[in-house]
């Protein structure tokens, strides 16, 4: 009995002694991968992942006394809605296919500027990602007429062949590109549009879109000549994937590389994802925190980082502390990222959720008249939407579990433009919730 007593101290022991040292190991490597203007180079993102994942071993086997984190669970697994009884989504079907036929008709959009402040050059942008539409599409596909349905393939394919709006471009779209205007309004200048304006912004999640689209519309081979684009994005951008709403990229190219047979792309991919969900189980949800860094949980560093910690499109600048709901890192977080939130990092995750509820009750109605020091300029008055929509609804469907008629009830408001991309994607969920949901994994079946 003693010996077997002391046994399991040393076991203690030494777990502490591992887990502690991979802590050293990972603040040391975050330093080093910081590299000009806040973002990460090639090699000190390289160092990271490696750091990330020692820590992976070290932590993964117990840690804290917590369960192992089963990586593949989230790597390969996706949501598939059983039968949908059509009486109750009648009205969100037939909103879903309006929404889809203005965007079919609209051709490539811009991004979306809106001003809220008193100021006329205080906007702030939306959609500044390239072919984030065709996440959206994706997510409605099945819900869609046979004739929409070949519309929307051909709209999708248009999107992939051009430079500037494909999910894989390496940059962001400007917010005078050529294109339909996503206002419902005439404007005659862009107006407080710069290349530093929300220059940190993060756009890699456009290719969780990709992956989505050829799952869902069984549209592979469309994918497939971009291969090698898709795959110079993603090393472009991998600095952008420590959030928990971009670490879908890394979903996107571990399945794509699965489907093209490309094992060293689909390997990489795996011990990125693995990495940020270790990153991820340190995160504090607590409001309080605002902006000091010294607290701060390293995926709310990352956001800080994206987001600017200034007045110029920033959310992290000190003044807004208490008038904001900081919820970016959750900003449209994928179902499988969603599932991971709601099995680790639950507590926390509706810690900073409740806050957000309670800041803002009316967080679903557009231009709602919320006072905040916010988003589109000092002293500004109403909500942006799609960032708030983007921030609590998928939490409510994936880790508050809400049931189908409080999240179609979400839906009660309008879209804030045309081609609202989060509007679309939360009607098509609340469409799916309806029906039960079972995980599959994507290799094995088709994703219709």
């Amino acid at each position: 009995m003693k010996t077997s007593r002391i046994g399991q101290v040393w076991r203690q022991i030494n777990a502490l002694v591992q887990a502690q040292a991979a802590r050293r190991f990972l603040k040391a490597f975050t330093r080093s991968a910081r590299a000009g203007r806040g973002r990460a180079s090639p090699r000190g993102v390289i160092l990271f992942r490696l750091a990330c994942a020692l820590a992976l071993f070290a932590w993964m086997p117990g840690g804290a006394g917590g369960e192992p984190l089963d990586v593949d669970r989230y790597a390969w697994e996706f949501p598939v809605a059983g039968a949908i009884p059509e009486a109750p989504t009648a009205a969100l079907r037939a909103e879903l296919r309006h929404q889809i036929d203005d965007v079919l008709a609209a051709g490539f959009l811009t991004p979306w500027r809106v001003n809220h402040a008193d100021e006329a050059t205080e906007a702030y942008f939306v959609y500044l990602e390239p072919g984030r539409i065709v996440t959206s599409l994706a997510w409605a596909y099945p819900h869609l007429t046979a004739e929409q349905q070949a519309a929307v393939r051909r709209y999708v394919h248009q999107h992939f062949t051009s430079a500037e709006f494909a999910p894989w471009n390496p940059g962001r779209l400007a917010a005078d590109v050529a294109g339909t205007r996503r206002e419902f309004h005439p404007i005659h200048r862009i107006g407080n549009w710069s290349p530093g304006w929300q220059a940190g912004r993060p756009t890699v999640q456009s290719l969780y879109g990709t992956w989505l689209w050829a799952y869902r519309a069984d549209d592979f081979e469309a994918v497939r000549p971009h291969w090698e684009p898709i795959k110079a994005c993603y090393q472009a951008k991998l600095a952008e994937t420590g959030l928990y709403a971009t670490m879908s990229a890394h979903l996107a190219v571990l399945r794509l590389a699965e489907a093209f047979g490309d094992l060293p792309t689909r390997q990489q991919a795996w011990l990125n994802l693995s990495s940020d969900l270790v990153l991820g189980l340190s995160f504090r949800g607590d409001p309080d925190l605002g902006t000091d860094e010294a607290r701060l949980s390293p995926i709310e560093r990352n956001t800080a980082r994206l987001y600017g910690r200034n007045n110029h499109g920033g959310l992290y600048w000190p003044t807004q502390d208490g008038s904001i709901h900081r919820g970016m890192m959750f900003h449209g977080v994928s179902p499988e990222i969603g599932r991971y939130l709601a099995e680790h990092v639950r507590e926390e995750t509706l810690k900073r959720h409740a806050a957000g509820r309670a800041r803002f009750p009316l967080w679903w109605l557009v231009d709602a008249p919320y006072f905040q020091r916010d988003y589109t300029g000092d002293e500004g008055v109403g909500l942006v939407q799609p960032e708030m929509m983007g921030m609590m609804f998928p939490l409510e469907r994936w880790v508050v579990g809400a049931d189908a008629a409080t999240l179609a009830g979400y839906l009660a408001s309008a879209p804030s433009c045309r081609g609202d991309c989060i509007w679309i994607e939360c009607l098509a969920q609340a469409i799916e919730a309806h029906a039960p949901t079972r995980w599959v994994d994507v290799r094995s079946r088709p994703g219709n």
